[in-house]
């Protein structure tokens, strides 16, 4: 019993100030768990607003991204439908003088032909009603012959070239204009 008498005496006296200080130390452990939380819920706090202000500085980069496209997007389209509407003018004048000359050449392969014609309707009428008229065999010989198929030959070339010019030109308008058309699309399918 007297062991048991002096261990309940010292055991206040040894224990207690154990017990207080692991109290204190549990209690400063607390103190110190509670101003962490704190700490966590003022980051998380902070986190948040400033995950909100990236999001939405993010959202009106991609938008200013978007316009800015857009914008470049309406200056290609401009500029392109203004250059393709100059090539398309160009390219039908072009065609214009080409058609021109075809039809002046035209209209002197015709003539060499219905003169030809003509004269010789006039030599022949002629020689028929006055034997003394000069005969048709002697004005169209196979020389003079030759000589105005070689000219017809070459005006017929001529008039070739002039024709194959004038649709390379024709056509070269026509597709700057359906580009330009499309540009035209384009600039209003950007608004």
């Amino acid at each position: 019993e007297s062991f048991y008498n002096s261990a309940y005496q010292t055991l206040p006296k040894d224990i207690l100030p154990f017990l207080r200080q692991e109290t204190a130390r549990a209690t400063s452990d607390v103190k110190e768990l509670e101003k962490q939380r704190k700490s966590a819920a003022q980051a998380q706090r902070d986190y948040e607003v400033l995950k909100e202000q990236i999001a939405k500085e993010l959202e009106d980069i991609r938008a200013r991204r978007s316009e800015v496209a857009q914008e470049q997007g309406e200056y290609v389209a401009i500029g392109l439908g203004k250059d393709f509407g100059d090539q398309a003018d160009q390219y039908q004048l072009k065609a214009d003088d080409w058609l021109t000359k075809r039809n002046t050449w035209l209209k002197v392969i015709s003539v060499v032909i219905g003169a030809n014609i003509i004269l010789y309707f006039i030599l022949l009428v002629g020689h028929l009603i006055n034997n003394n008229f000069t005969s048709p065999d002697e004005v169209f010989t196979i020389q003079y012959g030759l000589a105005k198929l070689a000219l017809l030959l070459l005006l017929s070339y001529v008039i070739g070239f002039c024709s194959r010019n004038y649709n390379i030109s024709y056509g070269l308008a026509a597709t700057n204009r359906h580009r330009k058309n499309v540009a035209e699309v384009l600039l209003s399918a950007l608004y």
